[in-house]
């Protein structure tokens, strides 16, 4: 599907890139095939499946979050909503207001290269100037997540 044209909107996203240590980044056009919610080995993950044209890759796979029973289970419910902030994040970007209607939406990836081992950093919508980069969303989720007392909240 080929590279994005450098224009005024590309330059805007170098500087975000850059600002995000993803200067060496490389944006190439996809088509979203599926997206799923599911549960993984007890643990809530999200995944897109991006077709390039000559090459289908997976974006996501994160654990956004882990079963109640589980002993990584975050020990406040004020921690870090990532499933919240990926799901919208995701939905935002591409500008659907139902999850369903991912499939067959074309998308810009920010990518670490044009090769099948590529590294997705983010995705953009099409044609706005909207991108998620899971990573720093979720690093800046991180630094605002207060910490706990020894032996978490009192009930």
């Amino acid at each position: 599907m080929g590279r994005v044209k450098l224009d005024a909107v590309a330059l805007v996203i170098c500087v975000r890139f850059k600002e995000n240590n993803m200067i060496d980044s490389t944006i190439v056009n996809a088509v979203i095939t599926s997206a799923h919610i599911r549960f993984e080995y007890d643990c809530l993950t999200v995944r897109l499946t991006l077709d390039y044209g000559d090459a289908c890759q997976g974006f996501g796979g994160h654990v956004l979050m882990t079963s109640p029973t589980s002993p990584h289970r975050e020990t406040t419910e004020h921690g870090p909503n990532y499933a919240g902030v990926y799901i919208d994040g995701i939905m935002r970007t591409v500008g659907v207001s139902e999850w369903n209607d991912l499939k067959g939406k074309p998308i810009r990836v920010a990518c670490s290269s044009e090769s099948f081992d590529r590294v997705i950093f983010g995705i953009g919508h099409v044609i706005k100037d909207r991108w998620f980069f899971p990573k720093a969303e979720f690093d800046r989720l991180q630094k605002k997540t207060p910490t706990l007392p020894e032996g978490g909240l009192a009930k």
